[in-house]
């Protein structure tokens, strides 16, 4: 899946800027396992199926993948801390970027810094899972309706 970054071209904070390079990195490794996990537990069920290989040796691939997607299940719920954490600075750090020349006229005329606190970055993260959590109680109704109509009509 291609990773957007459109969000670069308004942010002009280096450091900002290489720690959202470096996530995506870590996201390529992550779909990347992912679609190996998924790879190779298609490569063992389809040989089970195909009697290629003996039940044992199934159920032992078959624990071993959910081993593995037990790990894979923790390694995702500290990268969806890392995701707010990072929405929340790009927020805050869109607001307060100038581009090279704006700053450049900045030490000319006095203006505040661009750098973020950590207090302030927490309350933006604060915010945004608010509203993550308000995005996911508005799709659940909109599911349960779907699905209500949808139950209705098959009566």
């Amino acid at each position: 899946m291609p990773i957007d970054r459109s969000h670069y071209g308004k942010l002009y904070d280096i450091e900002l800027i290489n720690e959202l390079f470096s996530f995506n990195y870590h996201l390529r490794k992550l779909n990347d396992d992912i679609d190996s996990l998924t790879s190779g537990y298609a490569d063992i069920k389809n040989a089970y199926i195909l009697h290629h290989i003996q039940k044992i040796d199934y159920l032992i691939n078959a624990q071993s993948t959910a081993d593995h997607l037990t790990a894979l299940e923790i390694f995702l719920s500290d990268t969806e801390k890392q995701i707010v954490q990072l929405m929340a600075k790009i927020r805050l750090m869109i607001k307060k970027d100038m581009p090279l020349g704006t700053r450049i006229i900045g030490w000319f005329i006095h203006s505040s810094s661009s750098k973020l606190d950590k207090t302030e970055i927490d309350k933006e993260a604060k915010k945004l899972l608010q509203e993550i959590e308000e995005t996911k109680t508005k799709s659940q109704k909109e599911i349960e309706e779907v699905l209500k109509k949808f139950r209705e009509k098959q009566k």
